[in-house]
């Protein structure tokens, strides 16, 4: 279905159009779904590339290359590439703030998935950051009591007990190799 709408779009508009980036970018969350990654990447890195050309251009939507390196870093988190994730979601917040700035619901979407990353990287305090940034500007655009806001503060309740877990584990472990020897 996708590859028909396609041929029809890149006839219509040609390659660097947003449209066709919008489809790239669904044919990219499909194959993520269906655990294509590598396939995804490649679509993925075409839809990218059109972004750059289109920004350089001067008519460039400001909201979808961050989504799009959002599902890059999706997949190269299901690779197990945190660092990899953290450096494109990076490059999207930092293009975001360029942009449309820190008071944006997509700039606070990269917020919260460079906090995910961050701890899978057992970085808790780059995390807790993140996730403190994204409560902010839920809280001051959807309010206190919008489910995204009160998913932020249960998050925010248990990281530091993640944390304490892990640190506590680290000196366990610590302490079996100390006593092995």
């Amino acid at each position: 279905m996708y590859k028909h709408l396609l041929a029809k779009l890149l006839k219509i508009y040609g390659e660097d159009h947003f449209v066709v980036v919008l489809v790239y970018n669904g044919i990219g969350e499909l194959l993520i779904e269906q655990e294509r990654f590598e396939d995804a990447l490649q679509i993925l890195e075409k839809s990218i590339e059109i972004c750059h050309r289109l920004i350089e251009e001067g008519g460039f939507p400001d909201k979808i290359l961050p989504a799009t390196l959002q599902y890059k870093a999706q997949v190269l988190q299901k690779q197990g590439d945190f660092e990899g994730a953290v450096k494109v979601l990076d490059t999207a917040l930092a293009f975001q703030m360029k942009t449309v700035g820190e008071m944006d619901k997509n700039t606070a979407d990269t917020y919260e998935h460079l906090a995910v990353m961050y701890g899978e990287l057992g970085k808790f305090e780059e995390g807790n950051f993140a996730l403190n940034k994204a409560l902010e500007i839920r809280r001051k655009m959807l309010g206190d009591d919008h489910p995204k806001t009160k998913r932020l503060v249960q998050w925010l309740s248990i990281t530091p007990n993640i944390e304490a877990n892990n640190k506590a584990q680290a000196l366990n472990d610590q302490g079996v190799a100390l006593a092995a020897e």
